[in-house]
């Protein structure tokens, strides 16, 4: 997968997670793969990958429920296979898993396409619409934490990323890994939490890159 960023997406990201929330979640999410896979690794090879993909998800989910919790991000209940869900800023924060490749199947499930829809506000800015003020505030989005494993088993997944959604799910505002995404931090323009991120028009717009969750 490309990674495609939009600088403005980018800013709003910054201004809303911190980022010790963002670290602690790529951290837990490594963790949580790792386990998944020492726990499958005795499993009977004709029905590993399945059992790999469900133990991927729930120690996911439940790693990512504690940090949101620990962070304070107000994340959703634990369970069966219900999405986490928690807040930071003005964005939702949710996560699913995906095998490289175009992410098709990460639209399978309703509630995450729902949750999506509140996307709607950031695709017009990123295609280009104009808006009336700089200090406009930007309604409840939602960003994932994505992480994509490569077609064998392994104990680590190719990469962790940070995605935003166009409504739909066909195509994505902004997509990073997450180790590119918190040089940001760093940036003098980021430093003072009071600046109002400017968005301009103009900036590139994922194109359709979905496809097959786990």
């Amino acid at each position: 997968m490309t990674a495609l960023s939009s600088k403005n997406i980018h800013k709003l990201l910054i201004k809303n997670l911190p980022r010790d929330l963002v670290l602690a979640i790529e951290e837990a999410l490594a963790g949580a793969a790792k386990i998944a896979f020492e726990s499958t690794a005795k499993s009977h090879p004709g029905h590993r990958a399945n059992e790999l993909g469900n133990a991927r998800y729930f120690r996911a989910n439940e790693a990512f429920f504690d940090v949101l919790a620990t962070y304070g991000a107000s994340p959703t209940p634990l369970h069966g296979n219900g999405l986490v869900v928690g807040h930071a800023g003005d964005f939702k924060l949710a996560r699913f898993n995906v095998r490289v490749g175009p992410w098709y199947n990460a639209r399978r499930s309703r509630k995450r396409m729902a949750l999506v829809q509140g996307n709607e506000y950031i695709a017009e800015l990123v295609q280009g619409s104009l808006f009336e003020s700089e200090e406009q505030q930007v309604p409840s989005g939602i960003v994932f934490f994505v992480m994509e494993f490569g077609e064998t088993a392994a104990e680590r997944p190719l990469d962790i990323l940070i995605a935003v959604p166009a409504p739909g799910m066909k195509s994505w505002l902004y997509c990073e890994s997450i180790s590119t995404f918190v040089q940001g931090y760093s940036e003098p323009s980021h430093q003072d939490d009071v600046a109002k991120p400017v968005l301009k028009a103009s900036v590139k717009k994922r194109k359709d890159n979905e496809g097959g969750t786990t």
